[in-house]
């Protein structure tokens, strides 16, 4: 057997068109056909499109439902700080008398001291 024959290279036919479909007929039946698929696809897409978003907008709804009694205790916090926040804030002070103000940043306490004008030198009260 040799592998130099016609017969055994890529892309022979047997003498014949490559294409299998020989008539009129056939080549407009296989492009009807190759369109009705692609219609298909396209169709079997958005149901399946459609489904994912009604899974989803059920999905949120059924989360807004059940989160409800949080959304309605924080807003009720928030009042509540809000009234609290529009009170005048009492200045806090250490026991030496000096006036301080602490802020958390990052989880460490940043406090600000307010010394008196003679104690600013680097004099120190009488401890």
């Amino acid at each position: 057997m040799r592998y130099d024959d016609d017969r055994f290279m890529l892309g022979y036919h047997g003498g014949r068109s490559p294409s299998r479909a020989s008539g009129l007929l056939a080549k407009v039946l296989s492009v009807t056909a190759a369109a009705v698929v692609l219609i298909s696809a396209v169709a079997v897409s958005l149901v399946l499109f459609a489904v994912a978003l009604v899974a989803l907008v059920v999905f949120g709804l059924y989360l807004w439902w059940k989160t409800r009694a949080v959304r309605k205790e924080l807003r009720a916090w928030s009042q509540e700080m809000d009234v609290q926040g529009a009170e005048a804030p009492e200045r806090e002070s250490d026991n030496a008398g000096r006036a301080f103000q602490e802020d958390v940043v990052d989880a460490e306490v940043v406090r600000e001291v307010h010394r008196p004008p003679h104690q600013r030198n680097g004099e120190r009260s009488g401890r």
